[in-house]
């Protein structure tokens, strides 16, 4: 007998009724955003609709004025910085007028005046208000005794929010809360709830840390933390009217722009927040100990701080800083972008060496050299410029320049100092100011779908639905650019132990990572990696990504419909690379399970750190182009990664993935084999047997002839010398009578 009896066993592989895991992850895609000059925006948030706004500015009566925002849900006042959050679809608003953060969950599409979902700094979603009575005029330090905020500075309440910063890694907002001179951290990972206390706080000693009663908010600048050894007037502990804030998630550094400290203060947070840490590095000053509050000193001595070891010997310079307003990292190429406001430049930081207290920066943006100081309304100055984004897919900087009522957008794939920004938001053109200009129209108007009070306001962008958010804060409103599509979560099956996380990625992908702690098979991870443009199965379903571990067995099942001529990837964790196979199906509708991979292609691993090319049945065919193409083999990478216990594949359209192991390398696999540590070579002999005799070279069930006859009653001598009996082996297959009992 040749043939190797390897049947499955049948009802040994039910897997668990699985629960779910959904994440909120808008799957259709808007249509591309085209930028042009003076673009109308498609939606606003604030008021019903792109025609309505605030009085026009006032300055005369700044900044006890109150233009004319509203609270509530629906209301916005004065608002400032802006985030959004990839992952989870939403956006955070800072409403600096109303004392708060605002919440707003895009997953459904964005309707014209639409409600926040949630605030944090009020309990409830009245808002704060202003109080032009006096000093300080805005909304103030809310009080919520549920989360036990009962003093007048406390975790809950916020004294003028200008800006606010999201870390996509841990789900953690950052909020600055300008009037109390802090940043509170608040954890999102369990939820958000209305007026919930912050976690930690950076620039104070504690959350009960703050400028007294009535006291002008200036008393609580560059606070002293002796536990920390800030004991100067300026030191690395404290802030001065902080403006603006970014954040580096991949390697955990929040970047804080210190603006009458004239100096960008670097939070190491890798290792986590202690409340009141210092800062480890600074920008624009030498070190973290110089710096001066230009407001209370009326002086001038730490702007624009030379530092001759840097070559900055001029005023301005690539080193010093005046009032930096805000801050963005580039990720791709480890670039940090400052705007200066007394400056009017945009300076250019090359972090890819590291940061060294008071390096130069490498280029400038509003000038044409660093010692210049020239203002103006051209394509390549700013007036003011205050909060930026950065968009890593197209190499777009937005900057928005308050003066002029504007956002400048620079394409900096490479920069030449003082190069001209290639559109402008918010005015018909590069020129002189105006205000609420008429679509296509070089005139002052009333508020419209293509005015925009940009510079005051922060500005946002979603790199994967090319979407802009821009904060439109003389008309108390934000603005959006481009489509907002409703989107489709992604749904993961998995068991009880089962995580996920989401990362966009800077080419519009997203890698979805399936953490599995079952304990059956210690820990195990998926990662799938779905292109930009994955679009649902239909319009009420989701990409469904299933994992399953609950056997011996690591599998994962992703099933969505990818843009045309798109592939996925996918990496496994296996528990171990010896006698493992690889079922692969990549058709349309593919399912986990079937006898000896049916319907799919079973491939053996390649050695350990190398990868080999696998022709795979599938739906893609031989023209990747074409996934209509008919069912044929196409051609997959399958790598082994070096310590044998991570599989990737690429070139992946539908996809199915099962990872079976023969520990004893008997033929048979680990979730179908009653028999451990099978011997082929056993003392039933291979040869001399009777016809349709059994020897111990082969098995049934992953158990060879001599474990069989171990298990069936009688001293079976005979089966012993000729081999297993074809009714002996019709038994055993069968799973009946005595060999029920045989495990």
């Amino acid at each position: 007998m040749s043939t190797k009896k390897t049947t499955r066993l049948k009802g040994r592989m039910q897997r668990w009724m699985l629960p779910t895991t959904v994440i909120i992850f808008t799957s259709a895609v808007a249509s591309a955003l085209v930028l042009s000059n003076g673009m109308p925006a498609s939606n606003v948030l604030g008021h019903p609709s792109l025609d309505q706004g605030s009085a026009p500015y006032d300055p005369s009566c700044y900044p006890i004025c109150r233009y004319g925002g509203t609270t509530g849900a629906n209301g916005i006042a004065e608002p400032r910085g802006v985030a959004y959050d990839r992952i989870h679809n939403r956006v955070f608003l800072a409403d600096f007028g109303n004392g708060r953060v605002l919440v707003y969950d895009l997953y459904g599409g964005i309707q014209n005046g639409m409600a926040a979902v949630y605030e944090l700094g009020w309990p409830d979603m009245s808002g704060g208000g202003w109080d032009i009575s006096g000093a300080p005029y805005y909304g103030r330090n809310a009080k919520n005794p549920a989360f036990g905020c009962t003093t007048d500075v406390n975790a809950c309440g916020m004294l003028r929010p200008d800006d606010v910063a999201y870390d996509e890694v841990n789900d953690r907002l950052f909020v600055l809360d300008d009037g109390n001179s802090r940043v509170m951290v608040y954890e999102l990972s369990n939820g958000i709830t209305n007026g919930m206390p912050a976690a930690h706080v950076l620039g104070q000693p504690n959350l009960q840390s703050g400028p007294a009663p009535g006291a002008n908010y200036h008393t609580a600048a560059n606070t002293q933390n002796a536990a920390f050894g800030c004991t100067t007037q300026v030191n690395a502990c404290g802030l001065e009217d902080a403006f603006g804030l970014g954040f580096d998630s991949q390697n955990q550094r929040l970047f804080v722009a210190d603006s009458y400290n004239h100096r960008v203060m670097i939070w190491e947070l890798a290792g986590g927040i202690t409340d009141g840490m210092p800062a480890a590095h600074v920008l624009g000053q030498p070190n973290l100990q110089t710096g001066n509050d230009d407001r209370i000193n009326n002086g001038n001595l730490y702007r624009d701080t030379m530092n001759p070891a840097f070559g900055c010997t001029t005023q301005p310079n690539a080193c010093g800083m005046a009032v930096p307003m805000d801050v963005v990292y580039d990720n791709v190429h480890q670039r940090l972008f400052v705007s200066q406001y007394s400056r009017a430049r945009v300076s250019v930081f090359d972090l890819s060496n590291g940061i060294t207290d008071g390096m130069p920066a490498v280029n400038v943006l509003g000038q044409t050299a660093f010692s210049q100081n020239v203002l103006g309304n051209t394509a390549s100055n700013f007036w003011a410029p205050s909060y930026l984004d950065y968009d890593p897919v197209r190499n777009l900087l937005y900057a928005n320049d308050w003066l002029n009522y504007r956002t400048s957008v620079f394409d900096v794939s490479s920069i030449t100092n003082g190069e001209p920004a290639i559109t402008v938001l918010g005015q018909p053109s590069f020129g002189p100011r105006l205000v609420n200009a008429p679509c296509g129209v070089r005139a002052n108007g009333t508020t419209n779908a293509c005015s925009y009070g940009g510079g005051e306001g922060g500005i946002a962008v979603d790199y994967m639905y090319d979407r802009v958010f821009g904060v439109d804060s003389l008309n108390d409103r934000m603005i959006i650019f481009g489509d907002s599509p409703v989107g489709v979560p992604v749904t993961v099956n998995g068991g009880p132990d089962v995580t996920t996380s989401l990362q966009l990625n800077p080419d519009g992908s997203t890698t979805v990572t399936i953490t599995d702690t079952n304990v059956q098979n210690d820990v195990s991870s998926y990662q799938v990696t779905l292109p930009q443009g994955t679009t649902p199965l239909s319009g009420a379903s989701s990409v469904v990504i299933t994992v399953d571990s609950t056997g011996l067995r690591t599998a994962v099942l992703i099933d969505a419909i990818l843009p045309p001529g798109a592939t996925k990837a996918v990496s496994v964790d296996i528990s171990s690379a010896t006698g493992s196979k690889v079922c692969i199906k990549d058709t349309s509708g593919a399912q986990f399970g079937g006898s000896e991979c049916s319907g799919g292609t079973r491939v053996s691993l390649p050695a350990a750190g190398s990868c080999a090319t696998v022709a795979v049945n599938g739906d893609l065919g031989d023209n990747p182009s074409n996934p209509s193409d008919p069912l044929g083999l196409h051609n997959v990478a399958l790598c082994l990664s070096s310590n044998g216990q991570t599989i990737s594949l690429d070139s992946l359209l539908h996809t199915a993935i099962e990872v079976w192991k023969d520990s004893d390398q008997d033929g048979a696999l680990d979730a179908d084999d009653l028999c451990s540590g099978t011997n082929l070579a056993g003392p039933v002999p291979s040869s001399g047997l009777r016809p349709n005799h059994m020897g111990d070279d082969e098995v049934i069930y992953g158990c060879n002839a001599s474990q069989i006859l171990a298990c069936k009653p009688g001293n079976n001598i005979g089966e012993t010398k000729f081999g297993l009996t074809p009714g002996t082996q019709s038994v055993f297959a069968a799973q009946s009578d005595w060999a029920a009992n045989c495990q």
